[in-house]
């Protein structure tokens, strides 16, 4: 019995392995879509400041990523803001350009958080052992919010969502 237990110990620290360098390709591409993307371009940046929070179950969402895709008919890139204690800010020139938005809304894996945090391997290894609780589908996979972003100052966005 300890030698399969031991056996399923290993099997789990390398598939953790594995996973860790898949995080750390995501957490790259979360970094690069929020420092923005299409720099040189000819075409005039509009991109918006918006605000808002973002609950899960009526409390703060410790970490993660909203998401506004334009829709059709609407010019302009994908915008996306971190959230961070239930807040997001975009950031001028490469938040949404005015029109209206598919919002979409992630939660970050506790791993990804430690790694953010700067926090050791060993920590790392035990976050990603954590269950990653995740966002309901109907507010990011299935969403059907939408928002419109005017040129200009905006309302905060204020989204409450449920866990799945």
């Amino acid at each position: 019995m300890t030698a399969i237990r031991s056996y399923n110990e290993l099997q789990i620290s390398r598939l953790v392995d594995l996973m860790i360098p898949s995080r750390l390709i995501l957490v790259f591409v979360i970094a690069f879509a929020l420092n923005g993307i299409g720099c040189g371009s000819a075409t005039p940046i509009n991109g918006q400041v918006i605000s808002g929070t973002v609950t899960v179950n009526g409390k703060p969402l410790a970490r993660g990523l909203i998401i506004f895709q334009p829709m059709q008919g609407t010019a302009g890139p994908t915008a996306t803001a971190e959230i961070r204690d239930g807040q997001f800010v975009t950031k001028k020139n490469i938040g949404p350009w005015p029109g209206k938005f598919l919002v979409k809304i992630e939660s970050t894996p506790p791993d990804v958080i430690a790694m953010i945090e700067g926090a050791s391997p060993e920590e790392m290894h035990r976050r990603a052992r954590e269950p990653h609780k995740m966002i309901a589908p109907k507010f990011n996979r299935d969403s059907q919010i939408t928002v419109e972003v005017l040129n200009g100052d905006n309302p905060p966005f204020n989204f409450d969502t449920k866990w799945d």
